[in-house]
């Protein structure tokens, strides 16, 4: 299931200094919450005809709100870390280099996210499918490049799914 996005905060990390997540820089990401438009459910209807049945909605408006949003947040990160201007000590780099550069950072983080934040790497027993999902609390939350790499996973379900039996089994827990 994907994050919530009801907060986008760089996770408390409370591990002492040789066991801190990498940093790009000490200033921390801006918190920011989610209002959806007031009333935006209302205007769909509770349920849709398909095949002569009649369905609730799956998704609701606010939700695509939401990650339209998200998808916004992750398109300006993108621009700028392309557009961002190097010390004169800094190797020379195109901006796609630069920016494949920074995802081979954020995977890494997420890594190290999902192992010190939700577990992983053999943290939990092998076989054991979690039961009931839980959300994130709002020092779990990942800051931004990390939920890009989180979302960037889950679009292939397949992969995620037998990653997180096989690495990171706390990820199924999380709702």
């Amino acid at each position: 299931l994907p994050p919530s996005y009801d907060a986008i905060d760089a996770p408390d990390y409370t591990a002492g200094p040789s066991d801190a997540l990498p940093a790009y820089d000490e200033r921390g990401a801006p918190s920011s919450t989610f209002i959806p438009s007031p009333n935006i459910n209302g205007k769909l209807p509770n349920h849709f005809k398909i095949n002569g049945q009649y369905v609730k909605p799956q998704v609701m408006p606010s939700d695509l709100q939401a990650h339209l949003v998200l998808l916004g947040a992750f398109h300006r990160l993108r621009e700028e870390v392309k557009t961002v201007k190097g010390t004169v000590t800094d190797i020379p780099m195109q901006p796609d280099e630069r920016y494949a550069v920074f995802l081979q950072r954020a995977v890494y983080r997420f890594e190290q996210w999902a192992v010190r934040m939700i577990g992983g790497e053999g943290s939990e027993e092998e076989g054991v499918i979690p039961v009931a999902a839980r959300p994130l609390a709002p020092s779990e939350v990942p800051p931004l490049d990390v939920t890009m790499v989180w979302h960037t996973y889950m679009l292939n379900p397949r992969a995620y799914y037998e990653d997180c039996i096989r690495r990171f089994p706390g990820l199924l827990k999380v709702g």
